[in-house]
């Protein structure tokens, strides 16, 4: 990259860092009286914009004179800003004072680390387990006594899940030749596609072993269901609220809607809009969906051990503060290898 291109570029990082920070449009007086260090007049930042502009980095915002980043500008942003450690010292140090407690569970250490990020950071966050392509391996019925049995289920990963069940309203051997089926059907299946095979199931049990019943076709169903429950934590939903450009549109109002019909999941899967991905640190951007042109969603899947894993997702506006997010889940992540390695 040439002196001028560098020069162009260093101006559009000025233009995202600071409608990141105040969301408002940026004009050229206001980086050359913000940033004197740049040594460069109004008028050559004036045309600097202009080639930005052309270069579909930036665009001019709505009833203003100044200019908003755009898709583009967003993604070089991302992919180049460079980390201040500096302002975010006092998160590290809060971060890392968690994980040098080794008392306490992997699990109790991420909730509260997430818990600092959130009220950092300002958006809404979710955590969710993350089983990936891991199989259904075994699956196993113990009965406890007359009303209770129970269901120990592995997965390829070599992960234990186990689900109590009520069953004096059954009896234990209808249960028995009911799992016989579930296991033919289910050992071997992708954990993700459980859910979606539940009714199928059910009914190739009822017409196998003939009930009639409608209650027993629910209870095989939600059976099945529960086998490999996926634990889900939010914090901070309210954030989206205080959101003008989502507020303005009423998006956040589709947000909450698809948080709570699990279509988030299905929008996130599809990769739609525009993505920013980093394998190596496993971390996903994305914006520009159709539904949901004002917000952004980062993704993050962290290791927590051979068997299990986590995805931290993080919903905001297009302009949320993609340095200190990035920076703290990165930092996550740095502390729970450094705990899983010890």
């Amino acid at each position: 990259m040439n002196i001028i291109e560098d020069r162009k570029f260093k101006i559009l990082l000025l233009i995202v860092d600071e409608y990141i920070n105040t969301g408002n449009a940026i004009s050229s007086d206001l980086l050359v009286n913000k940033y004197p260090n740049l040594n460069i007049s109004s008028a050559t930042i004036r045309n600097e914009m202009v080639k930005l502009e052309n270069e579909n980095y930036i665009e001019k915002a709505y009833k203003s004179s100044g200019r908003i980043p755009t898709n583009k500008g967003y993604k070089f942003y991302i992919e180049n800003f460079a980390i201040d450690d500096y302002s975010l010292t006092n998160i590290r140090s809060k971060i890392d004072k968690i994980f040098s407690k080794r008392s306490e569970n992997i699990e109790e250490m991420i909730e509260k680390a997430l818990k600092i990020i959130n009220k950092a950071t300002n958006t809404f966050l979710i955590s969710k387990d993350e089983d990936k392509d891991y199989l259904v391996e075994d699956l196993k019925l113990y009965k406890i006594n007359e009303k209770r049995a129970m269901i120990v289920a592995v997965s390829s990963s070599g992960r234990l899940y186990n689900e109590e069940l009520n069953i004096e309203n059954f009896k234990f051997k209808d249960i028995e030749n009911s799992f016989k089926i579930i296991s033919q059907r289910l050992i071997g299946t992708k954990i993700k596609e459980v859910k979606e095979k539940s009714s199928l199931i059910s009914e190739l049990v009822i017409k196998k072993l003939q009930f009639v019943e409608k209650k027993f076709k629910l209870f095989i169903e939600k059976l099945i269901i529960s086998l490999f429950p996926t634990e889900e934590k939010y914090y901070g939903i309210n954030s989206l609220v205080n959101i003008p450009t989502l507020r303005e549109k009423e998006q956040f109002e589709k947000v909450f809607e698809m948080v709570e019909d699990k279509t988030i999941w299905d929008l996130l899967d599809s990769h739609s809009g525009t993505l920013i991905k980093n394998q190596e640190k496993n971390l996903t951007i994305s914006f520009d969906f159709n539904q949901l042109k004002d917000i952004s969603i980062i993704n993050k899947i962290l290791k927590l051990n051979n068997n299990s894993w986590k995805k931290i997702t993080i919903i905001g506006p297009k302009n949320q503060d993609y340095k200190k997010i990035i920076t703290m889940i990165n930092l996550l992540d740095e502390n729970i290898d450094e705990n899983i390695n010890d």
